[in-house]
């Protein structure tokens, strides 16, 4: 997805409101599936439960090293804890 341009209304001249550049496409994570569910931490945050992403459509997030965990939420259990490096246009498949 590419950030949108602004764009000037016909309204007296004001300029709508504007997104931040996207990240480049397929930066992220993507967690799939999994029975039962798992809750996915990245650098110490929740941030969703699986699944999580798509390939075409992986959920966003900043390029650098991060540490992702898998939290089974029914017994707080570690299912999995990775160590991945997302750089721009890569996106990184986490399983446990």
């Amino acid at each position: 997805p590419e950030a949108r341009p602004r764009v000037r209304s016909r309204r007296r001249g004001r300029t709508a409101a504007t997104t931040s550049p996207a990240p480049p496409a397929g930066t992220g994570i993507v967690v799939p599936d999994r029975t039962p569910y798992v809750e996915v931490l990245v650098d110490g945050v929740k941030v969703g439960v699986s699944p999580l992403g798509t390939a075409r459509h992986p959920f966003a997030i900043p390029v650098g090293a991060h540490t992702v965990v898998l939290v089974e939420p029914a017994t707080g259990q570690t299912v999995a804890r990775k160590r991945i490096t997302i750089r721009a246009g890569q996106g990184t498949v986490v399983r446990p």
